[in-house]
Formats: structure tokens, sequence, C-alpha cells
């Protein structure tokens, strides 16, 4: 009874260990981020590589099995901390860096009393020198994060080489006579293994040449999206300046008791035989013209990145199109302003 019982009890421990193997592994993968799959292949290649040995040639009876083991528990480690530390600089470096571009205020409109079009036009232009000094400073930012986050994932060729797909024969083969190698276990079993390693081996390779390709993809991607991010800072401002003087005059004509958003301050000048508005309509209109004009030319100082590193150059096109909708807004808001800003006022190479 004594040996059943620790049979069982060896078995109970194998089918604990293996669970939490696998719950391990399951949960390490699970944290690698989506669009960060294609250049963490190779980091997920070697723990692949370290449980190779036990889908093909390690059992429980096997003198290694420690070793296995201890291997399979190191590579999860690895695998953990490489992808907690690319993790940590997508999400306090990258994304903290596009969110701090797309909530950066370009304007302020006065909430509790209103203010001269001149007070207006005089702080929106010192808002939007810093504003563009510090969408350049964080554009740079999550440029240099980003290559730094692919020169992370990237292996040096010499120092690390890229994993083999072929595991390596463990000590539970033997050789047979005729010189072939030889698995102990069932027929049943080596056949599911062995098929457990042909649906692995039709899983996309890790050359250097897909890793570069998607190292590319990777920073036309944050590009694009640093892209969109000042676009949106662009526009939301913009965007502000339509509803408080388009949809506020629009609401005030439809229903006269509704209460308006006071922004400007004028004054009524009697200059005999009429009464004269301070400012006149027309320096309120280029007032805002201004304004908007300054909020637009922040992107011009907003450098785009350089494709010097990792190949083809990025397309603006995703970014400027938020434009065109602020193009109306901007010519309605200012009320018949001189110009209306342009596609290529937005962002220079």
């Amino acid at each position: 009874m004594s040996v059943l019982r620790q049979g069982q009890l060896s078995a109970l421990r194998q089918a604990q260990l293996s669970a939490a193997l696998l719950e391990e592994n399951r949960a390490v993968r699970l944290s690698i981020l989506p669009f960060l799959e294609p250049l963490m292949a190779p980091h997920v290649a070697m723990l692949d590589h370290s449980f190779s040995a036990g889908l093909t040639s390690i059992t429980w009876t096997s003198l290694n099995v420690c070793n296995f083991i201890d291997k399979v528990k190191q590579s999860l480690q690895k695998l953990r901390l490489d992808a907690g530390r690319v993790n940590d600089m997508y999400e306090f470096r990258i994304r903290a860096g596009l969110d701090g571009i797309i909530t950066h205020a370009l304007l302020e409109l006065p909430q509790d009393e209103a203010c001269s079009v001149s007070e207006l036009v005089a702080r929106t232009q010192e808002l939007c020198a810093r504003g563009s000094q510090l969408l350049e400073v964080r554009s740079q930012a999550v440029k240099n994060a980003v290559k730094e986050l692919i020169s992370l994932l990237l292996p040096d060729q010499d120092n690390n080489p890229l994993p083999t797909s072929e595991p390596p024969t463990e000590l539970g083969r033997y050789r047979s006579s005729d010189g072939g190698v030889r698995d102990p276990r069932p027929a049943s079993t080596s056949s599911r293994l062995s098929a457990s390693t042909r649906a692995s081996a039709k899983q996309p390779s890790c050359t250097m040449d897909s890793l570069r390709e998607a190292a590319r993809d990777l920073y036309q991607h944050f590009s694009s999206r640093t892209l969109e991010a000042i676009a949106c800072a662009v526009q939301t401002p913009l965007e502000t300046i339509r509803k408080v003087f388009i949809a506020t005059a629009l609401q005030l004509y439809i229903n006269e008791s509704s209460e308006s958003h006071v922004v400007f301050r004028a004054d009524l000048v009697l200059a005999i035989p009429s009464i004269v508005l301070q400012p006149t309509l027309e320096d309120i209109q280029q007032a805002l013209s201004r304004v908007c004009h300054l909020i637009v030319n922040v992107t011009k100082s907003v450098s785009v990145w350089e494709s010097e590193t990792y190949g083809a150059k990025v397309s603006t096109k995703s970014a400027l199109k938020f434009f065109d909708d602020g193009q109306s807004g901007e010519s309605e808001s200012a009320g018949g302003a001189e110009e209306a800003a342009t596609p290529s006022d937005a962002v220079t190479p």
C-alpha cells in the first residue's frame, strides 16, 4: 500500500508541476502586446526551444528531468522580464508621450469673465509658442523610446543568434543497434508529440529579414501615431472655437432664452450721430482668424521622423486628413477669415 500511495503522490506532484508550468507559460505569452508579437518572436522561440525537449524526449522517469524543469523555468523568467521591460517602456514612455501630445492645451478661453480681443490673441500666441517647443520635445522623446524599444527586441546575430528549430537529442532517447535514435515511449505518445512538433514547425520563422521588416512597420506605426496625436492636439482647439462661436450663435437663434458663453468684451461708443461698436466685428473676425492660424502653425515647428534607421519614409496622410475637417470650422469661426490653412501648412518635413 505504501508503494501505491507513493506512486499516487508522485503522479499528483507531476500533474501539479505540469499545470503550473503550462499556466505560467500561458500568462507570460498573454502579457506580450499584440503589435509587439512579431519582434518578440525570437524570445518566444527560445521558450519553445526549452519546451521542445519535453515534447520529444524527456519523460518523468528521465535522469535529467530536473535540468529540463530548471531550464524551462529560467526561460519563462527571462521572457517575463523581457515582456515586462517592453510593456513598461511602451506604457510610461511611448504611450505617455503620445497622451501628453494629445492633451496639450493650445487655447484657453475665458471661463469666469470676458477678455478683450487683444488679450485672447496674446495669450494664444504665448501658448502656441510654448506648445510648439513642447510638442517637438515630446515627439523626439517618443521617437527615441521607439528606437530603444526596437534595439532591445532585435537580437544580436553575432552574440545572440536566432534559435534553431531542431530540438536537441536528450538522454531520454537512446540509440539502437542500427545507429538510429529511438524513443522509449509508446507509439501513441510519440505520434501525438510528433504532431505537436509539426504544428509548431508551421509557425512563421524568425529570420532577420522578417524581423527588420517588423521593426520598420513598428517604427512607421508609431510615427503615424505621433502625427495623428499632433493633428488631434491642433484639431481640439479649432473644434472648441467652432462650438463656442458657431454652435452658441445657432443656439441663441433657435432659443433666445438660452444662456450664452461670453468670450470677448466690447464697448458701445457714442459717435454722434451714431453708436459704434469697439472693437468692430471686422476686428473680432480678424482676431479669430489670427488665433486659428497661430494654432495651425504650431505643427510647422514639429519635425517629421527621419527614416534613416529602418527604411521606408513615413506617410503623413493619416495625420493631415484631420485638418480637412478643421478647415471649415476655422473658416466659419473666423467669420470670413482671409485665408484657410492648407494641408501643406500643417506638417513640414
